[in-house]
This record gives structure tokens, C-alpha cells and sequence, in this order.
């Protein structure tokens, strides 16, 4: 029996697809701190990391259709060890990262209860692991149920408070209200031997992880060598005027001193409503944030979680979780990663300042995640090499030298970013000193495990050989 073909994406639902995705307002007070030069490291990062990520990410999915993702591609490439790297590195970001957006979704609900719990790091931690389990319940039913989810938050959760954000932002640069920042030309060129602009460049790379997950649906477009490119460049485009402006919005109303890294958001819609007597308005502010957000971090959640059980039966997990059922090792995973966020989250009550662990947390993730995109410009350039005969719906535009171009500019956006991610900005309360020890104890608590999985995997592998033998 014949199945029929799924109808093929059209741009547009393919451009909603891409910048649903990526664009959220949860990012914008991380940029809006850094004020004018936010506008130049934007395009900076759109050029340097964005559009290779999206452009290389599109390509590899709809080469191999049937098995994708950033383990397979790695493996692809360099073999099981050096793909287990980079699934690795893609979850334990996922980890790390789940308190920080944790704590912007329960400082977005204590609008409703009472404002002043947005800084209590105490409420903070205990909603953070309500929330945090909740979430491990609803994604261990299964991806029908999150997806569902996730699709039915997009349009109200994002689109709808960005926009609303941006326009309020506009009522309030036209009605002579106090501002900020001033807009000019010579502001939006960052001085390059600030040190601390450069820091910026970190939130932005941040607010634009996870352009190779809605890639995936590129085998699914009409026409892909056409459209992919229209609905990307669009997407980009789209992506870049609301982030752009949306943080602009929260500098202009928010001095970059007093910017909360989880409730800028917040406080910015707060002035708005209570300036022009709209505060009734907040309740569903709240609402529509909270459902972006958390649609957003159960997409999240399931994509690495399924990612690392691939390791499983090639041996470098132990076999406790594995199981004929191919959904329980799935669901022992998700079990191991809130366990461990759990701690992590215990950081909003240890250092002194919330926006420092905030800060600490997403720059940790965010280096991570660079390493393994690292990984995927590379492995992008030697798989061309290596099998050059396979055919894929969609092809790097450029031949040989488009292809070296797109993944050079994504070394020097993500070498960049790892650089720069050991300097703290001058808004974090941390002594470089104190800063530095935190950095780099967390990036070898993430990073060092998984040499622990290449021991067990050889150990297991021995054992085998010595009991046949």
C-alpha cells in the first residue's frame, strides 16, 4: 500500500517555520544591556553564524533524509567518537541551559502574583523546579504530545509579544517620554577597543541558537534550491528587525544598569502599561509570554535528549538505559538531565546576584554549543569531500568556494564567540577573578564526562573480547 505524499511546505509556512524557531523576546534584555552597538553585532552575527548555520544545515538534512541531526553528520565525517562529542556537547548545552530559560518563564509568572518575587531567588529556584519537572512529565509522553504543544504556543507565545513590544516601543520614542539611549549613527558603530562591546557579541550568538533544528524540514519544501533560500533570507531579515528593535525598545526605557537579565521583558511592558493606564493589560501580557516560552523550551528539551540515545546502542551509555521499548531510554534521559539541572539551578541562590547566574549559566551553554558548531562547519566541508557523489534536494550556493566561504565565516563566528565568552560584561557583579574560576570550573564539569564514556565504551568492548576469548 501506498502512502500519500505529504503536501510539500510552502515559503511562507517554511519562513514561519525558521523564524518561529529561532526569534524570542526572552533574549532581548541580554542584548538591550549593551545599548547602540547591539544593531552592528546583530548583522555580525547573522553573517558570521546565522545564515551558515540555517544555509549548511539545510544542505546536510536533505542529503541524508533518513538519518540527520548533529550526531549522524559528525559521525558522517569523523566517526563514532568525535560524533558522541558533539551530541554530547548539544545536550549537556541543553542542560545547562534549561535553568536560565526556567527562570525567565517564573519571573514572567510573578507578574501575576506579586513583581517584586522576580527578583527573590528563593521563588525563583522553587518555580524554576516545579516548572522543570513539569516539563520532564510532559515531554516524557512522547513528541506527538510535545509538538502539538509547542505549534499551539508559537503564534500567541512569540509573534504576538514581540510585535506588540516593538510598537510600544515606538508610542513611547514618540511621545517625548525619558529615553536611555540616543539613537545615531556613530552610536550604532561599536568602539572596538572597548573590550566589553565585544562581550556583547556573546548574547546575540545566543538569541541565534538553533537554526539546524528547523532545517530539518527543508526535504520537505517544493523545490528547495529555489525556495529555501527565499524563505531564509526572509526569515533572517524578519528575525533581524524584531530582535534589533526589540531590544532597543527595553534599552530606551530601561537604564542598561538597571536591565534584569530574565525580567527586562517584564519591566518593560510594566512602564509601558502603568505610563498610559493599560496596567489590566499585564494578566495577558504574562499569559502570552509564559506560552511562548514554554512551547519553545519543550522543543528544546526533546531534541538532544532523543540525539544522545543514539549513543546507546553504540555503547558509550551504560546499558541500564537501554530498552527494547525505544522510548523508555528517551525518557531515562530526560530523567538524568532534570536531575542535573535541578543542581544547576541551586546557582540562583549561591552567587550574589541573579543577573549573574543568569549570565554565567547562558555564556556556559552558549560555549558548548559553539564547540559543536565548530564540529559542523568542518564536518560540512569534509563531507563535500568525502562523498561527493551524494545527491541532496538542497546544495550550498557557490560550488567549492561558496561552500569554504559559508563555513569560514561560521569558524570565525563561533571561534570568536568562544574567545570572548571568558570575558565577563561590566553589568555581571562577578570579579574577573571569581568570574574565571566559575567559567572554568562548569566548562570542564560539562566537557570531561564524556572522556568517561569513551572509557566505558573501550572497558565494555574489552570485556566482550576477553569473554569470547
Amino acid at each position: 500500500m501506498h502512502t500519500k505524499p505529504a503536501k510539500p511546505l510552502s515559503f511562507f509556512v517554511l519562513m514561519l517555520i525558521i523564524v518561529g524557531s529561532i526569534d524570542s523576546i526572552r533574549n532581548l534584555p541580554a542584548t538591550a544591556i549593551f545599548g547602540e552597538p547591539l544593531i552592528f553585532f546583530f548583522l555580525f552575527g547573522a553573517l558570521t553564524f546565522l545564515l551558515p548555520t540555517a544555509l549548511l544545515s539545510a544542505e546536510l538534512s536533505s542529503t541524508w533524509s533518513e538519518q540527520g541531526g548533529i550526531y549522524f553528520w559528525v559521525k558522517k565525517a569523523f566517526g563514532d567518537h568525535i560524533g558522541t562529542l558533539a551530541i554530547w556537547l548539544q545536550w549537556v548545552n541543553t542542560v545547562v541551559w534549561m535553568p536560565t530559560i526556567l527562570s525567565f518563564i517564573a519571573s514572567t509568572l510573578a507578574y501575576l502574583i506579586a513583581p517584586k518575587l522576580a527578583t527573590n531567588p528563593y521563588y525563583l529556584l522553587i518555580a524554576i523546579l516545579c516548572l522543570l519537572w513539569l516539563l520532564t512529565f510532559i515531554t516524557s509522553k512522547g513528541i506527538r504530545i510535545s509538538g502539538k504543544l509547542a505549534a499551539g504556543c508559537t503564534i500567541f507565545g512569540i509573534f504576538l509579544p514581540m510585535v506588540t513590544l516593538i510598537i510600544l516601543g515606538g508610542f513611547w520614542l514618540a511621545s517625548d517620554k525619558a529615553v536611555h539611549i540616543h539613537l545615531s549613527w556613530q552610536g550604532a558603530v561599536p568602539h572596538f577597543s572597548h573590550w566589553d562591546n565585544w562581550v556583547s557579541l556573546t548574547g546575540v550568538m545566543t538569541a541565534f541558537l538553533g537554526a539546524e533544528l528547523a532545517t530539518v524540514n527543508v526535504r520537505d519544501v517544493h523545490n528547495p534550491e529555489r525556495n529555501f533560500p527565499k524563505a531564509l533570507i526572509t526569515a533572517v531579515i524578519f528575525i533581524l528587525i524584531t530582535m534589533i528593535l526589540g531590544s532597543l525598545t527595553i534599552a530606551l526605557m530601561i537604564p542598561a544598569e538597571q536591565i534584569n537579565l530574565m525580567n527586562g521583558t517584564m519591566e518593560t511592558l510594566q512602564n509601558f502599561f502603568t505610563s498610559y493606564h493599560l496596567s489590566y493589560l499585564m494578566p495577558v501580557a504574562v499569559l502570552m509570554i509564559f506560552s511562548g516560552a514554554f512551547g519553545e523550551m519543550v522543543n528544546w528539551t526533546t531534541s538532544p535528549a532523543r540525539g544522545l540515545t543514539q549513543t546507546i546502542d553504540n555503547g558509550y551509555l551504560p546499558k541500564i538505559l537501554k530498552s527494547s521499548d525505544t522510548l523508555i531510554p528517551y525518557k531515562r534521559i530526560l530523567v538524568v538531565q532534570s536531575i542535573i539541572a535541578s543542581v544547576i539551578s541551586c546557582l540562583f541562590i549561591l552567587l550574589p546576584k541573579i543577573n549573574s547566574s543568569y549570565w554565567l549559566l547562558t555564556v556556559l551553554s552558549t560555549e558548548v554549543y559553539m564547540a559543536m558548531y565548530m564540529m559542523l562547519f568542518i564536518a560540512g566541508i569534509c563531507l563535500a569531500y568525502k562523498f561527493p557523489d551524494d545527491k541532496a534536494k538542497f546544495r550550498l550556493p557557490g560550488g567549492k568556494l561558496g561552500r569554504w566561504l559559508i563555513c569560514g565565516l561560521g569558524l570565525v563566528g563561533t571561534s570568536l564567540t568562544l574567545i570572548i565568552g571568558f570575558f565577563p560584561p561590566t553589568d555581571v557583579a562577578l570579579s574577573m577573578q571569581h568570574y574565571t574560576l566559575y567559567f572554568i570550573i562548569g566548562l570542564a564539569c560539562m566537557v570531561l564526562p564524556v572522556l568517561g564514556m569513551y572509557g566505558y565504551k573501550v572497558g565494555h568492548k574489552s570485556l566482550i573480547s576477553t569473554e569470547r576469548g
